[in-house]
């Protein structure tokens, strides 16, 4: 029986119990990695697309019009728009670079798209780390059984012969 483990093969039937232990302990942090990343990468998701739903809500305002802004999820203060056609746009580490909207509509798909993209990408790494441990865990119990049964047999070996 194999595995595939990063860029190799490995062939599970020859490695021992503590390798095969080594191995799944790996490949379990491994999945830990993966998976922090893909929720990440599943939170920029969601925060993109509601940046993407607020330009598309600002599109019929006018200078003037009274709004809420949110300074964070839970907190909003009242503001007035004095530039109806241009917004603020976040481009990461602290910076913020005025768009007009159709430019920050155009800015958010882009983002959006390339999150997609590494999104899906992890997802697949994630599917084939989960199937590698379910393989690699599935093998390492059958040697602990068959190590078990093979410390029973002997031991019940030894008995039958200490009676005659």
């Amino acid at each position: 029986m194999a595995s595939v483990v990063g860029e190799r093969e490995i062939d599970l039937s020859k490695l021992s119990i503590e390798q095969l232990n080594q191995l799944k302990t790996q490949l379990g942090e491994e999945l830990e990695t993966i998976t922090r990343h893909y929720a990440s990468l599943r939170e920029a998701q969601s925060r993109l697309n509601g940046c993407r739903t607020s330009v598309n809500e600002l599109a019929p305002t006018k200078n003037g019009d009274e709004i809420l802004v949110p300074l964070t999820q839970s907190l909003y203060v009242p503001g007035t728009i004095s530039d109806a056609d241009k917004v603020l746009v976040d481009v990461g580490t602290g910076y913020y670079i005025e768009k007009t909207l159709p430019k920050a509509k155009e800015y958010l798909e882009k983002k959006i798209a390339v999150i997609n993209t590494n999104a899906e990408s992890v997802a697949q790494v994630l599917t084939q780390k989960e199937k590698s441990l379910r393989m690699v865990s599935g093998y390492f119990q059958k040697k602990l059984m068959v190590m078990s049964q093979t410390s029973q047999a002997r031991q019940a070996q030894r008995a039958a012969q200490g009676m005659s």
